[in-house]
């Protein structure tokens, strides 16, 4: 009782633990989902808007007077790319390139004189339209920078706009190049509030699934297949990643801003499940502390009234057990009182007298009964051995008049056959037949009897060569030939071979017999093992017989075919079956009328492999 006030405190409070803890860990998760997915968006919409003062910056400067035309000096272009890249520190590096691609100014006097027709930001102004270039990794301009602070390549993306002459026409192109630490710079002012998304890392990922900006250890990370699935609505999930933790993590798509190209990149913003979850599992770990103490405390008070009231009754149950182990002297001990103790001891001393009182009446009906027991089985056993020995009697006392009928028919037919007509002759032909089966049908009794009586001598037999042999003998014997069967691997098991050997006679017999009529007569005989049992099958192609009748085939002169077409006393498939259950085993057989018969009989594995 203690153990189980206890126990069941405990599990109480460990129940209470996990429900708490799982609808924590369900709020929490959701409440991290939406923060995450809500600075992911917060990002993506930040980054949009920021491309989008960029290009209107850049469209705005191309319309400056100094910019535009050949005839502007270069020094006076530089002077005015170089004030705007004073008031955006993140322009790395701004030129104007003449229609043919060539570089007039640029910030810093940088590939000033390049050619840069081929660069991709240069082909899409040509048509007149400005464009916004997906980030890309420095090519010209790396060489004539300066290393970056944390040791990372230069990164840019390409804002230009197309350059026209006071009459309309296109006299070049001006470029920006916008480093990609600004977008570093949103992420950082963008996360530092949010304290509560502890560990939380932004990724902000390309249409290749690649990371285009990443923690310095991530940068070669590949997103999880599962974030091709992601919606454009900002949404979240828990998602496993490559390093075989599970993240809460939230997406957002970059959707841009009026005609400023979209680069399609997706903002994603994890955070370890099990920080998410820190403060569940925290409380989950309080809960089961809690129940600890107070299963200990239930136990302790559970224990002592639990002494209090068994106290009486243990002292009942060892009387008992001195009962149950032969004493005959004890007596019980007798509590007064009303309370639940004191009429269960009352009721149990009752129920002791009368017990011993049913016990000594059931020991001398026991004793009557073992003695009918033994009488019945003494008088079966007799039955048995006298109705046993009367067959085998009968089986051989026939055989005297039936070879003096079979011998006085036979001198008949050599000796005397002028003196019968035709009708004598018939009669004289049935006289010998009728003699013939009664000879096979003895002979078929004493094979049962024999199967009845003879002791099963457990030996291996090799089932494999046991049915070869009844296969050559049968084709010896009669119309089957040895194409006929197709034996495929048999196993070897415990049983009497001499027994066994009458189970294939007799089922390859009855096979051979059935599709005799076919064209082309076929015998299969296969084994499988089921469970602990070795199951042996013969299948042919003959006339097979009605399903609901295979009930009787098993049963002694019981016979589904006429005997003019197919000879036989119906006493075979009897034998089989009492060979086959003497071995421990059963016999079934199943069929389709036209299609051939299926006879299987089961035998124990016992140690022998296939």
């Amino acid at each position: 009782m203690g153990i189980a006030f206890g126990g069941l405190a405990l599990v109480v409070s460990i129940l209470l633990g996990l429900l708490a803890g799982w609808l924590a860990s369900n709020a929490l998760e959701r409440e991290a989902g939406r923060a995450l997915t809500e600075l992911a968006d917060r990002m993506a919409v930040t980054m949009d808007r920021d491309l989008f003062e960029r290009s209107n910056e850049i469209r705005t400067l191309a319309t400056r007077e100094g910019l535009i035309g050949d005839q502007a000096p270069a020094m006076q272009q530089r002077a005015e790319l170089e004030s705007m890249q004073a008031r955006n520190r993140h322009y790395t590096w701004i030129g104007v390139a003449d229609p043919n691609g060539i570089v007039r100014a640029a910030t810093g006097g940088l590939l000033e004189g390049a050619d840069v027709s081929e660069r991709p930001w240069f082909r899409q102004s040509l048509g007149g339209q400005p464009f916004v270039g997906n980030v890309r990794d420095a090519a010209l301009l790396a060489p004539l920078l300066p290393v970056n602070e944390d040791g990372s390549t230069w990164r840019f993306v390409d804002v230009t706009a197309p350059l026209f002459d006071p009459d309309g026409r296109f006299s070049g192109v001006l470029g920006a190049y916008l480093s990609w630490h600004w977008a570093r710079e949103i992420e950082r002012t963008l996360l530092k509030p949010l304290q509560q998304l502890r560990e939380a890392e932004v990724f902000v990922v390309g249409a290749d699934r690649r990371a285009l900006l990443a923690p310095a250890n991530l940068v070669s990370l590949l997103m999880p297949q599962v974030l091709n699935d992601a919606t454009d609505q900002p949404g979240y999930r828990v998602i496993r990643w490559d390093d075989d933790k599970d993240y809460v993590t939230a997406h957002a798509r970059s959707e841009g801003i009026g005609d400023v190209s979209n680069p399609g990149w997706m903002v994603v913003v994890r955070q370890p499940l099990d920080v998410a979850n820190a403060y569940a599992t925290s409380m989950r770990y309080t809960l089961w502390l809690i129940g600890l103490v107070a299963g200990l405390l239930c136990m302790t008070l559970g224990w002592a009234v639990a002494d209090r009231l068994a106290r009486p009754m243990r002292n009942i149950a060892l009387a008992a057990d001195r009962l149950a182990e032969g004493e005959r002297d004890v007596v019980l001990p007798r509590l007064d009182g009303r309370d639940e103790i004191a009429q269960l001891s009352q009721s149990i001393g009752r129920l002791v007298k009368q017990l011993t009182e049913d016990e000594r009446a059931l020991l001398a009906l026991n004793q009557q009964l073992e003695t009918r027991v033994a009488e019945r089985t003494a008088d079966l056993e007799a039955r048995n051995r006298e109705l046993e020995s009367f067959s085998y009697s009968v089986s051989h006392d026939l055989r005297a008049p039936l070879r003096a009928i079979n011998g006085y028919a036979n001198i008949l037919r050599e000796d005397h056959a002028a003196l019968l007509d035709e009708h004598g002759q018939r009669l004289l032909r049935q006289i010998c037949d009728g003699a013939n089966t009664m000879s096979d049908l003895i002979d078929e009794l004493l094979n049962l009897s024999f199967a009845r009586i003879q002791p099963v001598d457990f030996q291996p037999v090799n089932m494999m060569a046991l049915v070869q042999e009844c296969v050559t003998q049968l084709c010896d014997a009669g119309p089957a030939r040895p194409e006929c069967f197709h034996v495929a691997a048999l196993p070897v098991v415990d049983g009497d071979g001499a027994l066994l050997r009458q189970v294939w006679l007799n089922l390859l017999g009855n096979a051979v017999k059935f599709s005799s009529s076919r064209a082309a007569p076929s015998v299969h005989v296969r084994c499988v093992r089921e469970g602990d049992e070795w199951v042996f099958e013969t299948e042919d192609n003959g006339e097979g017989f009605p399903p609901e009748q295979a009930h009787r085939l098993f049963e002694p002169f019981t016979r589904l075919h006429g005997r003019k077409d197919h000879p036989g006393c119906g006493i075979g498939l009897s034998i089989v079956r009492r060979i086959v259950e003497r071995h421990g085993g059963r016999v079934t057989a199943t069929s389709t009328p036209g299609q051939g018969a299926v006879f299987s009989f089961a035998l124990p594995c016992g140690n022998h492999p296939c």
